[in-house]
C-alpha cells in the first residue's frame, strides 16, 4: 500500500539506478517502496520514452503513514546519456537539487561520513531555526538535508 502522498514527487534519471538505490536506502535510510522494470508500453503511448523500457526504484522520504514526497530514480539499460554539468545549481537548466527533511542531523551526518560522502561547503550550517548539509549522490546530484535546530544539552 502506498503512503499518503504530497502534491509533488521527484523523478530523476541515473546512469545506474542500483547505485542510487543503495545510497538512498543504506546511507540515507529512506524506505524503498518499490522496484519496477517498466515495460515499453504504456510508457511509449504516454510519451515518456521513445520505445525504451527502464528500471525504476521508488523511495518514501517521510515516516511510514505520513504524507511525504516520493523519490523515483530511473535508468535505461539500452542507452548511454550525456550528463550535464552539475557543479552548481545554476550549471544546467532543470531541477537543481533534492531536499530531504530529517529529524536528527547528527545521526544523518554520521551515516554519511561513515560512507565517505564528501560534503559541499560548511556542514552542518545553521540558518534561521534549521541545520543544512549539502552533498552529492552517486549520480552527482546535489542533495540538501534539512533538520530542525536543537539546543545542545
Amino acid at each position: 500500500r502506498r503512503p499518503p502522498r504530497s502534491t509533488l514527487d521527484r523523478s530523476s534519471a541515473a546512469s545506474d539506478v542500483y547505485k542510487r538505490q543503495k545510497f538512498y536506502r543504506e546511507i540515507l535510510g529512506l524506505t524503498e517502496l518499490n522496484r519496477w522494470d517498466a515495460p515499453k508500453e504504456p510508457l511509449t503511448t504516454l510519451g515518456f520514452t521513445d520505445n525504451l523500457p527502464f528500471q525504476m526504484v521508488i523511495f518514501n522520504t517521510g515516516k511510514s503513514g505520513k504524507i511525504s514526497t516520493l523519490l523515483k530514480f530511473i535508468s535505461f539499460k539500452e542507452i548511454e546519456s550525456e550528463t550535464p554539468s552539475k557543479d552548481f545549481i545554476h550549471s544546467s537548466i532543470g531541477l537543481g537539487f533534492i531536499t530531504i527533511k530529517v529529524e536528527n542531523m547528527d545521526e544523518q551526518l554520521q551515516r554519511l561520513r561513515k560512507a565517505n560522502v564528501e560534503f559541499l561547503g560548511e556542514t552542518p550550517t545553521r540558518l534561521w531555526d534549521e541545520y543544512f548539509a549539502v552533498f552529492r549522490d552517486p549520480s552527482g546530484n546535489m542533495v540538501e538535508l534539512v533538520a530542525p535546530y536543537k539546543e545542545k544539552e
